[in-house]
């Protein structure tokens, strides 16, 4: 399947999304994940289409809140075929102005091999509506000699609402690895479409580089899953 044709896909799906979901808490577009987790008993889906040097990619993230953990499956389809990222975040707080979670995700690209992540999230909510997040990770690949440390992302963001349905961000991305400590810098918008439909757009750009990625994407909650 073309990434096009699954993200229009996704946005059918979407548009029948009902009115009495919760508010969702995607993790997208930013390269840091929230510590918020689904409402709790809910279905949330996010997904986007990608745009880097090549062709585009696209990416679906199912999620079901189930209480203090939400079991998620992140699937990549890119012209080499599916990839597939297992994952579950583990909520640790969950108060109203401030969550702070885990998570940990394997990740089985379509070009095979074996990668994984485990880290720290904070997020949290100011009485205005700014949002301040920071997440600490490590990734790890499989390799014949065994497991090796790829880098431990580290990324601080700062949100805030720009009217009742428009929102913003930016953040900075450190990936520390033994060599050096690339930095990634990205931004973008958020609009309500709907309580429960939100529609996103990114940029994200390393300095030194001539290439800029852009991201647009949705997520909506289903609301409770009887």
């Amino acid at each position: 399947m073309r990434p096009s044709r699954l993200l229009a896909a996704l946005a059918g799906l979407i548009a029948a999304a009902p009115a009495s979901g919760a508010t969702p808490n995607p993790d997208r577009p930013s390269f840091s994940r929230t510590a918020f987790l689904v409402s709790s008993q809910s279905l949330e889906l996010e997904g986007g289409l990608n745009f880097a040097p090549g062709a585009p990619t696209a990416s679906l993230l199912p999620k079901l809140g189930l209480g203090r953990i939400e079991p998620r499956m992140g699937i990549d389809v890119d012209g080499g075929g599916i990839g597939l990222t297992p994952g579950m975040k583990f909520g640790i707080v969950q108060e109203s102005g401030i969550a702070v979670a885990a998570h940990a995700h394997v990740g089985v690209p379509s070009y095979g091999g074996l990668s994984g992540e485990a880290g720290g999230l904070v997020t949290s909510v100011l009485a205005g509506g700014q949002v301040l997040q920071a997440n600490l990770g490590v990734r790890t690949a499989l390799t014949g000699s065994g497991i090796q440390v790829i880098d431990m992302p580290l990324a601080a963001l700062v949100g805030a609402p720009l009217s009742q349905r428009w929102s913003s961000f930016g953040e900075i991305v450190l990936l520390l690895n033994q060599d050096s400590a690339p930095v990634q810098l990205n931004g973008g918008l958020g609009y309500a479409i709907t309580r429960s439909v939100i529609a996103d757009s990114a940029l994200s750009w390393t300095p030194g580089s001539d290439t800029i990625g852009v991201t647009v994407g949705l997520t909506a909650n289903f609301g409770r899953v009887e």
